[in-house]
């Protein structure tokens, strides 16, 4: 499956029991695993593995090799302080960073780098912050967990604060500045790819006078592949 389109989501989508696999980086892992099977040899970087689930769905001929500042990596890195600097330019055939870059300072440089090291694929999951903080906002109650004030200071927190038209475009521009082209991209949204959805789409086209209205109000991550150009 080269190109994502909208029934293939719908048909996976439709299955209640895969939107359970955004409730843990396994899940995850197994869902790259199935829509990027094809995009999963020769060697692959995965940027903050965690404790290398990818791994386990990975084919046992294809190198891989993850990278986290946590958890149990093939090498400990933090990626705001030396970015993938242990790496030559294109080593890797497809370059996986998934919910990451929002947790970086550096997130330009670190997607840069992301490019650098990559010679043919990325890819790539950004998430779309304003979903979560409009239904708190509607409530006017509630605290945000990558955004609040705890008592503590947080191990870890979101850095940048954006939405889904704000995140494809950073991908689409920065990857052309790095000569990568989008080669395909969809939404991570909860109430599946019906009919309904597609209504409300229309709807917020027609009030807001945005094509990302709709889309910035309920999609919840934005999962992108980034090709190199010859």
């Amino acid at each position: 499956m080269e190109n994502f389109n909208r029934t293939s989501l719908i048909k996976f989508f439709k299955n209640r029991k895969n939107l359970q696999l955004f409730t843990s980086r396994e899940g995850r892992a197994k869902f790259i695993s199935v829509m990027y099977k094809i995009f999963m040899k020769e060697s692959i970087l995965d940027v903050g593995c965690s404790d290398k689930d990818l791994k386990k769905f990975v084919p046992p001929d294809v190198k891989y090799i993850g990278i986290d500042i946590s958890g149990n990596p093939d090498f400990r890195v933090d990626l705001e302080k030396d970015k993938l600097n242990n790496f030559d330019n294109n080593s890797f055939h497809t370059v996986v960073c998934t919910e990451v870059l929002e947790h970086l300072d550096n997130i330009h440089e670190v997607f840069d780098d992301l490019c650098r090291v990559s010679k043919k694929y990325i890819i790539i999951s950004l998430p779309n912050n304003w979903l979560n903080f409009k239904f708190r906002l509607i409530k006017n109650s509630g605290t945000a967990k990558f955004y609040g004030l705890p008592l503590e200071k947080p191990v870890d927190r979101h850095k940048w604060f954006f939405n889904y038209e704000e995140a494809l475009n950073f991908i689409i521009k920065r990857g052309e500045k790095n000569n990568f082209r989008l080669k395909s991209y969809f939404p991570i949204t909860f109430s599946h790819y019906g009919l309904i959805n597609r209504l409300f789409n229309i709807l917020f086209k027609l009030y807001y006078g945005n094509k990302f209205g709709f889309s910035n109000a309920f999609f919840s991550s934005l999962w992108a592949l980034l090709e190199k150009v010859e």
